[in-house]
């Protein structure tokens, strides 16, 4: 086991190092309006954008789910949440082209969701992925605290998720969504 100040100090001077390197790459891109600057569209290539979506995606699951599923369903079930995981970007290859055709000049989905469907469907679609993103952050917070508290007995399990989500927010704030890029790949 780990003193908690040293689990506290690597954990800090690694999400400071991995904020800097969001900051200064997002610096280096042009950035020409807030619009961009929110949705980074046609920013990145396919591939990168797919391994975003595959990293944000099994994200801390996959310290706790393989485990889990490798106990209770043997080899098969972990090849079988590989293939989902995995099926899952393969549709977004093929598929993504066309959804980035039918956003045109709308940032998000829900934009296109009010175009289509009204603001009614918009403000439903918008309440659904609030929700699934507060249970996402959730999971990946609480990860991080069984993480460091695993690594530091001792260690208060509320300081990383405080210094991951300042953090987090900061780059953000100020690299936008292309720092957000950045880091995921």
């Amino acid at each position: 086991m780990l003193a908690s100040g040293v689990t506290y100090g690597v954990m800090i001077a690694t999400l400071v190092a991995v904020a800097a390197y969001a900051i200064i790459v997002s610096r280096r891109m042009e950035i020409d309006s807030v619009k961009n600057f929110v949705s980074a569209k046609n920013s990145t290539t396919s591939l990168r954008l797919a391994w975003c979506f595959f990293s944000a995606g099994m994200g801390s699951w996959t310290l706790f789910s393989f485990p889990a599923i490798g106990v209770d369903a043997g080899s098969w079930g972990v090849i079988g949440y590989t293939m989902s995981g995995v099926c899952g970007m393969m549709v977004l290859a093929v598929v993504g082209p066309f959804t980035r055709s039918a956003l045109g000049e709308n940032v998000t989905m829900t934009d296109v969701v009010a175009q289509r469907f009204g603001y009614i469907m918009q403000v439903y679609i918008s309440f659904i992925s609030v929700f699934y993103q507060f249970i996402s952050l959730a999971s990946e917070l609480t990860c991080v605290a069984q993480l460091t508290t695993m690594l530091s007995p001792n260690a208060h399990s509320l300081i990383p998720i405080l210094v991951v989500v300042f953090l987090t927010n900061l780059y953000l704030l100020i690299g936008g969504l292309r720092a957000s890029l950045a880091t995921d790949v």
